[in-house]
């Protein structure tokens, strides 16, 4: 199963410049998923992720200057997650490739609704494990 985390907001806290503190969980679902990350290029996101000890989570990084379908020509299907915290247009992207979409709601838009309905809403990474089979 390949599962899409979103760096932004979802893995990554940009008001405390850290990871959220259950990133670790990756480590034991990397054991029976292939791991992807998809974030808008707005920063150097490699360096970021270097100070963590990321290195060899994630299988394939994916940085656009501006995401959309095309990103994943010939990925979409209903076997990938796609996990964000952004209640804007990437559930809708998700949804469109036809993704499982998962949103977990903390940090800024925890409170927001999101204009297109994801599959799952999560507080916690941990609850993919109920997900990701």
């Amino acid at each position: 199963m390949l599962v899409i985390f979103d760096l932004n907001r979802t893995l990554y806290d940009p008001e405390r410049r850290a990871l959220y503190a259950d990133w670790t969980i990756l480590k034991s679902l990397k054991q029976k998923s292939e791991l992807w990350l998809w974030s808008v290029g707005d920063r150097n996101w490699d360096a970021v992720l270097g100070e963590f000890g990321t290195d060899g989570l994630f299988s394939k990084k994916i940085f656009p200057k501006k995401k959309s379908t095309a990103d994943f020509i010939g990925v979409a299907d209903q076997d990938s997650v796609y996990l964000v915290s952004d209640y804007f247009e990437d559930i809708e992207i998700g949804n469109e490739m036809k993704f499982q979409t998962v949103w977990i709601r903390r940090g800024k838009f925890r409170n927001m609704q999101p204009r297109t309905k994801p599959k799952y809403v999560i507080t916690r990474l941990i609850q993919l494990r109920n997900i990701i089979k």
